[in-house]
């Protein structure tokens, strides 16, 4: 992962601590992996969200994740439609908030 300023990384250290927490990781480092499965998914587009809440545009999160930033923009659409449409990650998303304040 590429370095970000003390003040973000700071921020986002804690978010993926309480991200990896929720989902039952053992580490941070299954946020980042390259899966499709819908619930590694969700983990990721989460913590992209938070980046998005602290400052960052989609092209610092896609530099920073090594990933294309209209795919960031995509994950940011799913959050929204998930949280609208399903119970399990609002319940997810509620306890994350609890536990991270930006």
């Amino acid at each position: 992962m590429k370095k970000l300023p003390r003040v973000w990384q700071r921020k986002l250290d804690r978010v993926l601590n309480v991200v990896a927490d929720e989902f039952g990781y053992d580490d941070e480092s299954e946020i980042w992996e390259q899966s499709r499965v819908p619930y590694r998914c969700w983990a990721r587009w989460i913590v992209w969200d938070y980046m998005r809440e602290m400052g960052m545009s989609s092209t610092q999160i896609a530099r920073y994740c090594k990933r294309d930033h209209a795919t960031v923009v995509y994950g940011w659409g799913r959050v929204a439609t998930e949280l609208r449409l399903s119970p399990d990650m609002r319940a997810i998303h509620r306890a994350i908030n609890r536990r991270v304040s930006l």
